[in-house]
């Protein structure tokens, strides 16, 4: 029996257990072949409903920490596992995956899973083809496809659904008059959840009609608006809401102070670099923290980049 095979017994076995299981062990479950994969589901269904849910939430750990482990072809398989925290792990796990292939399998979850959460997962994932789709990387069906399939979730879905909420933001993508209509009746709702969604499917969108409402809702009462609107009003690049985010930084709320100084960032302009400087020097290291990355970002996008010229400077020191 090679080294190969005897982990993966081990590993099996320590699925089989009752104990927490070290991420070395689980390795081993890294780019099974076809007849690896084939033990793993006949191991699987002896497993219990929380050992089964813990080991799929513990692989969609390791494989967010460590970007080079491939543990794509278990969570396909999990996708038709029955508890629902399994299925949604493994939805999850493959949201950075962008094969063709899984678009069917998610359509398929969004339209029918009996778990909310699950449909809700499949909705986010199906946003990165929407945006591939308008960024014209995905072929016309497959376009219309996951178009239809997210408004269809958006308009069957009830007013309270986490998978409403996530086809909303998903659709927030395209640019036409339907998905227009359909974000200013969810900010219309007196359900502040889908209204926040709303104000950030706005920010999302780059359509800088929503801006009134944006700069509106960064003196909501409510902190999960008050960091919605300030992500938007990063995203559309909104100068008139500096003076508001700038006051934001000292929000009570830390969501809402690190989504404030990113937002800066963003924007760009003497204020903003003013005002992230001093919150730089804050002696609150998470403010002093976001505010260095957003500098950073401000810099990037804004600042003056200079090139060498190589020869051509000393040829011009010289006429000088």
């Amino acid at each position: 029996m090679s080294k190969k095979n005897l982990s993966l017994d081990e590993t099996l076995r320590a699925l089989a257990g009752e104990t927490p299981i070290p991420s070395r062990v689980l390795k081993v479950l890294d780019r099974l072949t076809d007849a690896e994969l084939d033990r793993l589901q006949a191991t699987w269904p002896k497993l219990n409903d929380d050992r089964r849910a813990y080991i799929a939430a513990k692989l969609r750990l390791m494989a967010r920490v460590d970007v080079r482990l491939d543990f794509g072809s278990i969570f396909r398989f999990l996708l038709s596992d029955v508890e629902p925290r399994v299925r949604l792990a493994a939805v999850k796990g493959l949201s950075e995956d962008e094969s063709i292939e899984l678009i069917d399998l998610f359509v398929i979850l969004l339209r029918s899973d009996p778990s909310d959460a699950v449909r809700a997962a499949a909705a986010t994932a199906l946003g990165q083809y929407m945006l591939l789709g308008v960024m014209d990387k995905l072929s016309r069906r497959r376009t219309e496809q996951v178009y239809s399939a997210l408004m269809g979730a958006l308009l069957r879905s009830t007013e309270t659904s986490r998978a409403r909420r996530a086809a909303l933001r998903a659709l927030a993508y395209v640019s036409n008059d339907e998905v227009d209509l359909r974000i200013r009746d969810a900010y219309a709702s007196d359900y502040l959840p889908l209204r926040i969604s709303a104000v950030f499917s706005m920010g999302r969108s780059n359509d800088r009609r929503y801006q009134h409402v944006v700069l509106h809702e960064l003196t909501s009462v409510a902190p999960a608006m008050r960091r919605e609107a300030a992500r938007a009003a990063g995203e559309l690049e909104l100068r008139e809401a500096v003076p508001t985010l700038i006051q934001l930084i000292d929000d009570p709320t830390p969501e809402v102070r690190r989504a404030a100084v990113r937002a800066l960032g963003q924007i760009g302009g003497e204020e903003s670099k003013k005002a992230l400087d001093a919150a730089a020097r804050s002696k609150d290291p998470e403010i002093a923290g976001a505010a260095a990355k957003a500098l950073a970002e401000h810099e990037f996008l804004y600042g003056d980049i200079k090139f060498s010229m190589g020869p051509f400077d000393e040829l011009l020191d010289q006429r000088n």
